[in-house]
């Protein structure tokens, strides 16, 4: 048994608040194709319609970036975890109450798993987003925490003692998912968004849409005119140069 209670939020968008059984509450807040949905108590009303509008801004510039219709409903549930990820399949966001508490919602992270899906490597699939992140999200959040993307990854590599290494990609291909060690993982997303940046803004001249044809098919050769190894090579030349 449920009972619903409605309340209008901030810029008119609905609130609905239920009572489940066992007394639990849910509050569900909309802007646009976006709900935004916790159960979690210290979650308020304001919080969710705050985060449902940022959502649905970052959905549709990234959409227009991708050049896609971004007509997709995508449903966001705050709840108590750890780590904020997405259910491509359900077009479903979990984030946590700390993140949101604290301004750190990778929301375009989230938000651009939720538009490509997985590309044909780790490194494409997570460097996009943490790029997209960078471009047009908000907050300061993981990896780089607001700061730009090459300055954190030369800071964080000298004070963990992990160098940029030759073979870039093969390392953040083994440690984007390593979660018993956070710094080499950390060093991984990193790159992974700087190689994508750099790949998209430099080398391609801003066109997502052909980055995605890298990301769906790995042809570096024939889309950007060279080998991923002599493009990592260039990006880490880069980086290092400061």
């Amino acid at each position: 048994m449920e009972t619903a209670m409605r309340t209008w939020g901030l810029a008119g968008m609905l609130v609905i608040g239920l009572v489940l059984s066992g007394g639990v509450s849910a509050k569900t807040s909309f802007s646009g194709n976006v709900d935004v949905v916790s159960r979690e108590p210290s979650v308020t009303a304001e919080e969710l319609n705050s985060l449902a509008i940022q959502a649905h801004g970052e959905y549709q510039q990234i959409a227009r970036i991708l050049g896609q219709p971004g007509a997709e409903k995508i449903h966001v549930s705050v709840e108590d975890v750890e780590i904020s990820f997405t259910n491509f399949y359900r077009r479903t966001i979990v984030t946590g109450i700390y993140h949101l508490k604290n301004g750190q919602v990778p929301l375009a992270h989230e938000l651009t798993h939720v538009f490509t899906g997985r590309g044909v490597s780790e490194v494409l699939s997570e460097g996009v987003a943490v790029y997209l992140q960078e471009r047009v999200g908000k907050g300061r959040v993981f990896p780089n925490y607001g700061n730009e993307l090459n300055a954190r990854l030369r800071e964080n590599s000298k004070k963990w003692n992990i160098p940029v290494p030759r073979d870039a990609y093969a390392f953040a291909e083994r440690n984007i998912n390593n979660m018993e060690q956070m710094r080499p993982r950390i060093i991984s997303y990193l790159m992974a968004g700087s190689f994508c940046r750099y790949l998209i803004d430099d080398v391609l001249g801003g066109d997502v849409p052909k980055f995605m044809e890298i990301f769906h098919n790995g042809d570096f050769l024939a889309i950007a005119g060279k080998t991923r190894d002599a493009l990592m090579k260039d990006w880490r030349g880069t980086v290092l140069k400061g």
